[in-house]
């Protein structure tokens, strides 16, 4: 049997104060806008589904039922989340109400797999599909209106884990065009600029939610990069905050949040000794003591 407990640690202690376990396999997470629940995506009888779990009441409930369901991203009012379905065929993308009233309404129709990435502070929600042609290829779509996907970036190269920048101008994403996968923000509308962000590879960027930090993991470290937008986007240069070993995200997908209030990570842990647990990790603190224990 395998666990999945939720675990908060202090900063500067590094020990857990508050640990709920269930029996279950958990992956990636996402954290809702007002950062009091999280998405995580849960295996069961060999396919995934979305749970939702309350961090202030400790509360675990299930969101999806049919066949596999994953990925779930929140959208900006808290209200919705979108995630990745194979009901029926290929993986493509749906929303459901975050109470779990209702059905769940299917948003996106493709041949070919997607994977959500964010919504935008105006409700466009950018995912990844995975073109046998092209690889992966990132594209938008408002669920609110009933205008067609847009293509923001579809080359030869492999484009993936797309998220928006907090006030939605400009979008992070992952790419091999550099013969490395690295990390990249472009602006999302014209005039179209681009900056590379990491420096030794990177994956998994993750925006803070003032824009201006962007997180991104390398070699089970967690790099920061702060950012300036003042008169446009102004990154710097990429630190090291902390090295852990953390489960891999479903599908590239990010395996980690920042809380809402940028004092905590949320991790899928790697399980260590006999069992094959994983840990949700609460890290608190990490622009204080936490910080600066992990660079000595």
């Amino acid at each position: 049997m395998s666990l999945c407990p939720i675990i908060c640690i202090s900063a500067g202690r590094l020990t857990p104060r508050r640990t709920i376990s269930v029996a279950k396999e958990c992956r990636s997470r996402c954290g809702s806008p007002d950062g009091r629940r999280i998405t995580v995506s849960i295996l069961e009888s060999g396919n995934y589904q979305i749970w939702i779990y309350d961090l202030e009441r400790d509360t675990l409930s299930r969101l999806t039922h049919a066949k596999s369901n994953a990925l779930g991203v929140w959208s900006p009012d808290g209200k919705q989340i979108a995630f990745s379905s194979n009901v029926p065929g290929p993986a493509n993308i749906y929303t459901v109400s975050a109470d779990g009233n209702g059905s769940p309404e299917r948003l996106t129709s493709s041949e070919f797999a997607q994977l959500p990435g964010s919504w935008s502070k105006d409700h466009l929600l950018v995912w990844t599909e995975v073109d046998t042609t092209t690889v992966g290829d990132l594209w938008a779509l408002s669920p609110r209106g009933s205008a067609p996907p847009i293509s923001i970036r579809r080359t030869p190269f492999d484009e993936f884990e797309p998220t928006f920048s907090p006030d939605g101008r400009f979008l992070a994403y992952v790419s091999n065009d550099s013969g490395t996968y690295e990390v990249y923000v472009q602006t999302y509308s014209e005039p179209y600029r681009r900056w590379q962000i990491s420096t030794r590879g990177g994956f998994e960027p993750v925006w803070a939610k003032d824009g201006h930090e962007l997180f991104y993991l390398v070699n089970n470290k967690m790099m920061e990069v702060p950012v300036n937008l003042e008169a446009g986007f102004h990154p710097g240069k990429p630190q090291a905050l902390f090295e852990a070993k953390y489960e891999p995200g479903l599908d590239g997908f990010p395996p980690y949040d920042v809380s809402a209030d940028g004092k905590r990570f949320l991790f899928v842990k790697s399980s260590t000794g006999e069992t094959t647990a994983n840990e949700i990790d609460v890290v608190v603190g990490w622009a204080g003591e936490l910080q600066s224990r992990f660079r000595r």
